[in-house]
């Protein structure tokens, strides 16, 4: 009965690291200097171990500027949170961006990253799609008048 019970937790613990390491989750990158353009979109994680991954990210005020890039882990750590990850983003405009963020939780992590003009940004992975409303309405100011449903990409 012993050895069913820690195959049964064994279990658990894989489907559990396997949730929290694939699939899509929220970004959210606003500039340092009020007033320019952010990125939103998603980041998928594409294998199990949650090493790397790829993220699309878009322009909200210009759809079509979009940008991909993938993520690599640069240091791991036994549990979620402190794994450190370096991240290079490629435009459609041309321009390229470096992020380095660490993981806050599971699910989510907190960065910064640079663009090869010198511009700097906030980098909020995994943020949730009410968080993500709230720090557009505080970077934008009282003029923000998008609803959540049009968040959604």
């Amino acid at each position: 009965m012993k050895t069913y019970k820690q195959v049964l937790l064994i279990f658990i613990f894989l489907i559990s690291l396997f949730l929290t390491s694939c699939g899509e989750i929220n970004v959210l990158v606003l500039p340092k200097e009020k007033g320019k353009n952010y990125l939103m979109g998603k980041a998928h994680y594409s294998d199990w171990t949650g090493r790397g991954g790829t993220l699309k990210l878009f322009d909200k005020f210009n759809s079509s500027i979009t940008c991909t890039g993938e993520r690599t882990l640069i240091k791991p750590s036994t549990t979620c949170a402190g794994k450190e990850y370096y991240a290079k983003l490629v435009c459609s405009n041309g321009r390229i961006a470096e992020f380095y963020f660490t993981k806050l939780s599971c699910l989510d992590a907190y960065g910064l990253a640079k663009d090869d003009q010198g511009n700097e940004y906030e980098v909020f992975w995994g943020i949730s799609e009410e968080l993500m409303k709230n720090k557009i309405i505080e970077y934008e100011g009282n003029s923000f008048s998008l609803t959540i449903n049009q968040l959604k990409f």
